[in-house]
This record gives C-alpha cells, structure tokens and sequence, in this order.
C-alpha cells in the first residue's frame, strides 16, 4: 500500500514536472516575424513622411491573437531600454491592429539613425519583444543643397544624358552618402561600379507636386585621388511617350544629387550637382524607351572611364 502512494506521488510530481515545462514551451512559442518599417526590413531611408510599423505575431498553438502592443523608438539600442532615453514610446495599446501603425513622438531629425523594437501581448497573457530594427531618416525638403542641371542638347527622342563629375579625395572617408533624383530614369555609377542595385529609379510619380529620391552608403566604392561620378538618365515616365502622350511632364530630363562626405578627421564635404557638371550624350547606351527597349553600343564603353576626354564632354 505505501508503495502504491509512493508510486502515485512520484507520478503525480511526473505530471506536475511535465505541466511546467509545457508551460514554459507554450509561452516560448509566440514570437514576432517581419516586423517592418513602412514594409522594409531595416535600413529604410525616409524623408519627413511619418513613418508606420507593421509585423506578424505566430504560434505554434491555435486560437492565439494579439491583445496589446508596445512600440519603443531611441537612438541606440541601449536606450530602448530605457524609458527616460526612447525618443518615443507607445506605452501599452489594449489593440489587436499590427500594421499601419504610426509613429506619433516628437518631429525626427534628418540623416539619423533610429532603432525600434514592438513587444506584444496575447490573449494567454504570454509576450513577445521582436529583434531590434532600424531605420535612418533622410534630407528634408529644405536640406537640398543641389540643383537641377540639364544638358544642353537634350531634346532628341529616347536620347540617353550622362552627367559626370570628378573630384579629388586626399584623406580617409568616414562615412559617404548620396542622395538622388532624376527627371527621368537614372542609373548611378561611382568610379565605373553601379551604385545600389534597384532599377528604373527614381520611379514613376506626379511630377508637378513630389519627386521621389534614393539614399546610398557609397563610402565603400570611394579612393584616396581621382573619383568619378557618373549618371545616366534616360526620359522615363517623365518625357517618354505614356499611352498616346508624349512628353507628359517636360520635355528635357535632368538630374538632381548630393554627395555628402565625412572625414575621420571631423571636417565634412559636399559635391553637389551644379553648373560644373560636364554632360554628353555619347555613351554607350544609345537610345531607351520605356517600351521600345535599349540599343547599346559596346564600343563607347570607354566614353565613360574615369580616365576623362574632354573631347566629348561639355559643361
């Protein structure tokens, strides 16, 4: 007999032992997936649009549903942390909503690095905190030093323009940014390697009220000495023919850049496009459309080497 109740207490502590590990494996199984600023994943450059947070809560188990969320904005990741160094936090929203949410603390500052994270709560009463994310703001309006330059023969249909300028670096490079735009479609080199990897940018928008840019770390395609940078623009949405119009928006293309540097040593430099710009319409991609393709002559390749022929360029 007092074998039996030891038996049944050693399989009742069994049971007990089992329960708590379930327990502990239930609670481990919600986690956050894709969580996304604006729908990117880290390293997602914004201007003054307010940015929105969105991610996916899973479980291995059924009848799981978010019941509340937190979101936590700083400056680094320690302060996330810390409520007293977060530039922003949501404190804990009794919701179930887990896309489109806005950011809604103080007015961000531009060319800044921001880190976030977003815990939730379930209807098991378990939580979940994501990875730490990050994003970096971009220019305001107000921050465009450049200007748009235009080539001086750039009326020819499907004419492709390459704008070029060269500069000179003589100490070790921080940090190097660029930010760019076109009237038209724009493909970026820096010292005869492509910049970024989309295509067709900046893309197509309404023209008279926005102008979509891209932001690019380029620090690593930079060289103590010559440097060139060189962009081809092709017309696009904005001069190429659009259903039965043509030259919908204007009728020249045009580019628009800054090329912002800083310096191990603390000083800073910016390159950007303006009236000492050289331009010519004699490189290798001879003509492009959006719906008629590309002719590309390989022999005028070399038209775009660093090595610079002032023969075909002109300012």
């Amino acid at each position: 007999m007092f074998n039996s109740i030891g038996g049944l207490k050693k399989l009742g502590f069994f049971f007990l032992l089992l329960f708590c590990c379930s327990s502990l494996l239930l609670a481990k199984q919600l986690t956050i997936k894709e969580a996304r600023c604006d729908f990117k994943y880290n390293k997602n450059y914004k201007g003054e649009v307010i940015p929105q947070f969105s991610w996916k809560l899973t479980s291995s188990n059924r009848d799981v549903f978010q019941t509340a969320y937190k979101l936590v904005v700083a400056e680094s990741k320690k302060d996330l942390s810390s409520s007293n160094k977060s530039v922003w936090t949501s404190t804990k929203q009794r919701s179930s909503q887990s896309v489109h949410i806005p950011y809604q603390g103080p007015q961000l500052k531009s060319k800044q690095t921001y880190y976030w994270q977003v815990e939730v709560w379930d209807n098991k009463g378990n939580s979940s905190k994501s990875e730490v994310m990050e994003w970096t703001t971009g220019l305001r309006s107000d921050e465009w030093s450049g200007e748009w330059i235009e080539a001086k023969n750039n009326g020819v249909e499907e004419q492709v323009v390459f704008f070029r300028k060269d500069f000179l670096i003589d100490k070790p490079i921080k940090q190097a940014t660029l930010y760019i735009t076109s009237k038209g479609i724009y493909e970026a080199e820096l010292n005869n390697k492509i910049i970024g990897d989309q295509l067709m940018t900046p893309g197509w928008t309404t023209y008279p009220k926005r102008h979509q840019y891209q932001q690019f770390e380029v620090g690593n395609l930079l060289k103590k000495g010559p440097n060139s940078l060189i962009v081809g623009v092709a017309e696009g949405w904005y001069k190429g023919p659009l259903l039965a119009a043509h030259h919908l928006y204007g009728d020249k293309v045009a580019l628009l850049s800054q090329l912002e540097l800083t310096y191990y040593d603390g000083t800073t430099e910016r390159i950007d496009t303006d009236q000492s710009w050289f331009s010519t319409n004699h490189g290798p991609v001879v003509r492009s459309g959006l719906y008629s393709g590309e002719i590309y002559d390989a022999r005028k390749i070399k038209n775009l080497n660093t090595s610079f022929d002032k023969s075909i360029w002109e300012s």
